[in-house]
């Protein structure tokens, strides 16, 4: 089964480029396939085609495949809690393909993705299933995952643009018993933390076990029809990508992801544009403190060190 696995950091447009995506023949956007077990099967949020997760159906014939009919969601919830603590990193980037982790609750994750995916493929017939979850030390992206051939997109966006979507109030179109906004945090705590998950990949990257892309959002959204043809030739696809017309604007249908953005909801003609809005809204102070933060990467990834010069 292969996999196309999208890792940044929150707020930096992978649920778009997952649901434009999924728009390809033989693609199966997933979402962030992290939270099928929490958010989907065990709060009943909402699939991409609409309906609660449990109701879909096709994650309900997935989590009915016989690699995981009886598996317990939230056995797996507390496996993946272990692994995604930053306290495991060191634990996880130790692990070395093709062997069993030594660390119980990584072998049996990795164990259950690894039956997760080939029953996404098995149920809908996708031969690539595209993972929005993002998690920089995920173990498909340390060839911890048996039966499946990886891929990694490598996703960034300018971490002032980052930074002001994460301040911006936003409300769950997921769940209608959370009438709550979103979680918002400071440029300082968000600029950290995408420091934090792009330094992660690199050392993922240098490790060279699976095969790596990196894009810039702001590059994405500019040409897309690009963008998706480079992504389908790094695992080999020769299909031609979704319809672009007028340079931007895709012809999108349902997707089944199961956590993400409200883009995932979009279909119909989707036009994608950037978000750009930090470049005028975006208090100078936040932008100062959101350069200076991820300082050391931005030039590495084509952003200037003032903001305002980005254009």
């Amino acid at each position: 089964m292969r996999v196309v696995y999208i890792a940044s950091k929150g707020r930096s447009g992978s649920t778009l480029l997952s649901h434009c995506l999924g728009q390809f023949d033989g693609f199966f956007s997933a979402g962030e396939l992290w939270h099928l077990w929490d958010w989907g099967l065990l709060e009943g949020r909402r699939c991409g085609c609409g309906r609660a997760v449990p109701d879909c159906d096709v994650w309900s014939r997935v989590v009915a495949d016989e690699a995981l009919a009886g598996q317990d969601a939230r056995q797996v919830v507390a496996w993946q809690r272990a692994v995604l603590d930053w306290r495991a990193a060191p634990r996880v980037l130790a692990a070395r393909p093709g062997r069993s982790p030594a660390w119980p609750p990584l072998s049996a994750l990795a164990r259950v993705r690894g039956a997760l995916y080939r029953a996404i493929g098995r149920v809908t017939g996708a031969r690539v299933v595209v993972d929005s979850s993002k998690w920089p030390w995920d173990p498909v992206l340390m060839g911890l995952v048996p039966g499946v051939q990886a891929a990694g997109i490598h996703l960034v966006r300018d971490p002032r643009g980052v930074a002001h979507s994460w301040r911006r109030r936003k409300s769950w179109q997921d769940h209608d018993e959370r009438p709550d906004d979103m979680p918002r945090f400071d440029a300082a705590y968000t600029a950290a933390s995408w420091l934090g998950r792009n330094a992660v990949v690199e050392v993922v990257r240098r490790r060279g076990v699976v095969p790596w892309m990196r894009l810039r959002y702001e590059d994405f959204v500019h040409a897309p029809h690009a963008t998706l043809r480079a992504v389908a030739d790094l695992v080999g696809e020769s299909a031609g990508p979704p319809a672009v017309t007028d340079g931007r604007t895709l012809v999108c249908a349902p997707t089944h992801t199961v956590a993400g953005n409200a883009a995932r909801f979009q279909r119909g003609r989707v036009t994608l544009r950037a978000d750009d809005e930090w470049e005028r809204s975006l208090a100078e102070r936040d932008a100062v403190v959101a350069g200076l933060v991820g300082a050391p990467l931005l030039r590495r990834y084509g952003y200037p060190l003032r903001a305002g010069s980005t254009r």
